[in-house]
């Protein structure tokens, strides 16, 4: 299911921010991943917010991937218990295919 998420998101790549959040860099877009600040230094996944230019052209692709997801102005919201199903911890950069 959470690959068939991130494959709509073909060619993107993660990398930390200045703010110590995780951001994936989007072509369309920036798909930025929140750290939970209460389990430092540990970065847990809180939600994922996907700000791109035409959000609802991004949410029919997303349709059948088994991920819920909200819609909010120009963003998608994937909840805290939807978001990789919290336990992934990101020690390094990573990469998506």
């Amino acid at each position: 299911m959470y690959q068939k998420f991130l494959a709509a998101f073909c060619g993107s790549k993660a990398a930390r921010d200045p703010d110590a959040n995780l951001s994936i860099k989007l072509c369309s877009g920036r798909l930025k991943i929140l750290a939970d600040a209460t389990r430092e230094p540990e970065l847990r996944l809180n939600s994922i917010t996907i700000t791109l230019p035409d959000v609802n052209l991004q949410a029919q692709l997303l349709n059948d991937t088994g991920v819920h997801f909200q819609i909010a102005k120009n963003a998608l919201i994937v909840p805290r218990e939807e978001a990789f199903g919290l336990d992934l911890r990101f020690e390094h950069d990573v990469a998506f295919p």
